[in-house]
């Protein structure tokens, strides 16, 4: 019997408004590196199912033997999507558009994954080319098909995070924000930040720093002493 590679794609999550911390923690938890100031995070997970696949055994010279015999490899994706809920109603509209781009991503992560395992090594040792093995190595030999197909998907998944979430992505969604939702942006400082890469991030040329520093007198004490964590108003347009 051939190996055959059911995977279901799923459904597309429902948007979970949350604590601005647990989205943090579910970045933190899938290895995002901008986690720490993750607003919005869509976690994928997959199920994989061994229990289709088929073994048989023999004794052999030294005792018990086994060997897949192929049979079928499920495998179903389930997505969780967190907004948090500082971001303004027209913010958390923002956000969801991204996140439903990781979302059409991971989906199509699932038509990738039966070439992928068909290629990899582990998997072609175990049941695409399948030798007999003691009997004592079955649970390893279970975890490493699990571990295997579990590290293909991390793969593929951190290849199209690392192609979705750009700077420049980023400043898309940052700039729709500030120009199209009615309530004012509040920017929380973070470690590395100077007004002038605000300014360029948000407006898209550095020299448009002053616009930001005059909105916000009352909390920045001189232009390059801008602190981590104060809060900054940043004008619709400079």
């Amino acid at each position: 019997m051939p190996l055959n590679i059911v995977a279901n794609a799923g459904v597309a999550p429902q948007p979970q408004i949350v604590p601005i911390q647990t989205v943090v923690q579910h970045a933190q938890q899938g290895g995002s590196p901008d986690a720490a100031l993750a607003v919005a995070y869509t976690e994928p997970t997959i199920n994989i199912d061994m229990t289709g696949l088929n073994y048989r055994q023999r004794q052999g010279p030294a005792g018990p033997e086994f060997q897949f015999d192929t049979g079928t490899l499920k495998l179903t994706l389930r997505q969780e999507m967190f907004i948090s809920n500082t971001l303004s109603k027209c913010a958390q509209k923002k956000w969801i558009a991204h996140e439903n781009g990781h979302v059409a991503d991971y989906q199509a992560v699932m038509a990738q994954m039966d070439p992928a395992i068909r290629a990899d090594p582990t998997i072609q040792r175990i049941l695409l080319n399948p030798q007999w093995a003691p009997r004592g190595q079955f649970q390893a030999t279970d975890q490493a098909i699990f571990n295997a197909v579990g590290a293909i998907f991390f793969r593929l998944t951190a290849q199209l995070n690392a192609a979705r979430d750009t700077r420049a992505e980023y400043m898309r969604v940052q700039r729709d924000i500030l120009l199209n939702c009615p309530e004012p942006f509040i920017y929380e400082v973070n470690k590395g930040d100077t007004l002038s890469q605000l300014a360029d991030f948000f407006y898209g040329r550095i020299s448009a720093w002053p616009s930001i520093y005059k909105a916000n007198q009352g909390t920045i004490a001189k232009p390059d002493l801008i602190q981590v964590g104060q809060l900054l108003t940043i004008p619709r347009r400079p």
